[in-house]
This record gives C-alpha cells, sequence and structure tokens, in this order.
C-alpha cells in the first residue's frame, strides 16, 4: 500500500494478494460480523481512493476476485433471505441444515466486481453448494448498504446434483434446470427478497450461471413466495 498525503488531500493505492488464506476472521473484520462463513479463500484486488478523508470511500476505485471454497456459511443475510423467500427451496428443504443452528455447507463462492462512484458493482456472484446454486450482478452502496441485485436461483434435486457432476456427461444429460429470479433490494445486511420478471434477467447472468454452476440449460421461471418474512441477520 501507498499513501501520499498533501494540503490538497490523500492518495492511496494499494494492492490485496491472497492465496489460501481461512475466510472466517476476514469476513468477520471487513462485516462487522453481519457475514460468518468457514472456507479457504483466495483473492485479489487493487484498489484506489483519493480526496479529504470524508471522501475516501465515495472515491474508491478498483477491482476485487474473491473465491472461497468448501466451507458452511453460518449467517449471511444475502443468501439466507434469498433461499427463505423462494418457495421451491422451502420444498427442498427439508432435512437440510438450519442456516441459523447447524450452518450450509457450499462448495465455492465466487465474487468479482469492482468501486466506482461510490459503489460496489458486482459483476458475478456465484454461490455453489449440493441443495442449491445462485448468481448475481446488480450494485451495493458503500456509505449505507443499500442493495440492488438481480439473482438467479437454481434448486437442485439429488439426481440431477449426481449427473451435472460427471465430467461431459453431466452437460450432455443433465437437462433443463428450473431458475428462479429474484431481486434484491433495501439494506445488505438485511435485504429484502422479491420476485422478479424472467424477462428482466439478462441472458449474461444465465450463462454466468450456467458456466458457474456447470448446468447444461435452464429455464427461467417465476415463483409465487409463500415464506413469512426474514428475520434480521438470517
Amino acid at each position: 500500500m501507498t499513501a501520499q498525503i498533501t494540503p490538497a488531500g490523500q492518495t492511496v493505492s494499494a494492492q490485496i494478494l491472497a492465496d489460501r488464506q481461512q475466510i472466517e476472521n476476514v469476513a468477520q473484520c471487513l462485516t462487522g460480523k453481519d457475514v460468518l462463513l468457514t472456507g479457504e479463500f483466495d483473492a485479489r484486488a487493487e484498489l484506489t481512493t483519493s480526496g479529504e478523508v470524508d471522501e475516501l470511500l465515495a472515491n474508491l476505485a478498483g477491482t476485487v476476485h474473491v473465491q472461497s471454497r468448501n466451507g458452511v456459511v453460518r449467517k449471511f443475510a444475502l443468501i439466507g433471505n434469498i433461499l427463505a423467500a423462494t418457495d421451491i427451496f422451502g420444498a427442498l428443504a427439508h432435512g437440510l441444515p438450519d442456516l441459523n443452528a447447524e450452518g450450509f455447507p457450499y462448495r465455492t463462492l465466487k465474487l468479482d466486481g469492482n468501486f466506482n462512484k461510490g459503489r460496489f458493482f458486482v459483476d458475478n456472484l456465484v454461490f455453489d453448494s449440493s441443495a442449491v446454486g445462485l448468481g448475481a450482478e446488480g450494485s451495493i452502496g458503500l456509505a449505507h448498504g443499500d442493495t440492488d441485485l438481480d439473482v438467479l436461483v437454481a434448486p437442485f434435486s439429488g439426481l440431477r446434483n449426481w449427473i451435472r457432476q460427471v465430467p461431459i456427461i453431466g452437460p450432455t444429460l443433465g437437462g433443463t434446470l428450473m431458475g428462479i429470479p429474484v431481486a434484491v433490494k433495501g439494506d445488505i445486511r438485511d435485504p429484502n427478497v422479491v420476485p422478479l420478471d424472467p424477462a428482466a434477467v439478462t441472458s449474461d447472468l444465465a450463462a454466468r450461471v450456467r458456466r458457474g454452476l456447470n448446468l447444461p440449460e435452464m429455464v427461467v421461471r417465476r415463483f409465487r413466495s409463500s415464506a413469512a418474512p426474514v428475520a434480521p441477520g438470517q
């Protein structure tokens, strides 16, 4: 990290590199314990900012790549509220771990994004577990955590989950998978999840979810939410 301080303000640049580190303490530190998860992660970031002290956050710019794997999500409102809101996940949830108690095991969590004009733009977010996968794009405000994300949720049955893991055969015989589109709005610490018109889902988002989750084809459909309101921080 380098910093230059002058009467006109400050200029700060930083390069961050992490390789096979544990994400648990890092996540708690960066989010104030709003996100609790375990796993091994790699990260790359190139960041710059300038201005007076109260302008540094708004002027933050640069790119971020994070990939975490083979861990457990114990508290992550963005994921927890999405899963609670989709009635198809509710139908599959019998016998699965409680996100608030045991935690929710996952295979990979990938994030690519960039900072610009006081917001973090999510270029690609993919979450992959044995029960459900999801992909997202959109942005999050740095000052107040106001969220504007489009998310595509892919519930997995046991058989389809097995098929998609088989090289060559998986992409060929996996068939179609239903994708459930939702919009995530409000405070990132406890966002609201509402149904999204399938026509609003971009082809780029659908393609990224298919690639990230090794899916052969995806049909985007509406869902009817019958879930009760999600408690803060779930």
